[in-house]
């Protein structure tokens, strides 16, 4: 789902670690990704929730929640749902930092 107000991440203490980020305003009710997806995405809310449905062959059918400052990824096959209005950062993962790749990592596996 492609951002409603994709901005440039902020000058601030956190720039190294958003840069490359895009900040999305995205309302309730919507798929932010679903398995069928190209997207290859990070992405760290900073307010809103989302429900994460984790499907596929490799994985346990896994339902959680996602809140503020959580950081998750676009790749593995699973509906993402905004519950609530969401504003979130979002990168490509190919070009996402290293150690938010590693922090997503140690989440996922």
């Amino acid at each position: 789902m492609p951002l409603d107000q994709p901005n440039k991440a902020p000058s601030d203490p956190l720039d190294g670690l958003l840069a490359g980020f895009m900040l999305g305003v995205l309302p309730n009710g919507r798929l932010f990704t679903t398995p069928e997806s190209a997207q290859d995405q990070v992405f760290i809310l900073c307010s809103g929730h989302l429900r994460v449905h984790l499907t596929g062959k490799k994985h346990e059918p896994t339902w959680r929640f996602l809140e503020a400052h959580d950081i998750n990824t676009t790749h593995a096959p699973t509906f993402v749902e905004l519950v609530t209005p969401t504003v979130l950062w979002v990168t490509e993962t190919r070009p996402c930092p290293q150690d938010v790749q590693r922090s997503v990592g140690h989440a996922v596996d």
